[in-house]
């Protein structure tokens, strides 16, 4: 994996190790699209701040039927604040923020998030060009 372009990344771990993908390709993909979506660390832009909530844009994960891939901009309801307990001090509409299981954990800049999803396409195509590899010798 590190010849097609792994990176020592959470997210690489959340593709790459964890057994997910690996059901997302016997065709159980509901649950396994799931919980990669949300356990990747996501870049999103905060559009609106409510008190324990923030509606955020971001690009989820879908499945192609033979690649996990980005999916089209949409909003999601996320937390960022619990019982009056934060990893953050309350954002603004505009802040770019990195979520973790719909959770908002820190405020990132423009160039952070955009780092961020940078890592996520690497960690996509790394596995993709594994998968096709192993697909051949198969």
């Amino acid at each position: 994996m590190v010849a097609a372009g792994a990176a020592p990344h959470h997210t690489f771990h959340v593709f790459a190790v964890y057994p997910w993908l690996g059901l997302l390709r016997t065709g159980v993909v509901d649950e396994p699209l799931r919980v990669l979506d949300l356990c990747r660390t996501t870049p999103a832009l905060v559009g609106s701040v409510g008190d324990d909530s923030l509606h955020v844009s971001l690009r989820p994960l879908t499945w192609s039927g033979r690649r996990l891939e980005r999916g089209p901009w949409t909003t999601r309801e996320v937390r960022w604040r619990q019982d009056g307990l934060a990893m953050l001090t309350a954002p603004s509409p505009g802040d770019w923020v990195s979520l973790h299981w719909d959770v908002a954990c820190d405020r990132l800049t423009p160039r952070a998030a955009a780092t961020l999803d940078r890592a996520t396409r690497r960690a996509l195509r790394a596995v993709d060009a594994s998968s096709a590899a192993v697909a051949a010798l198969a």
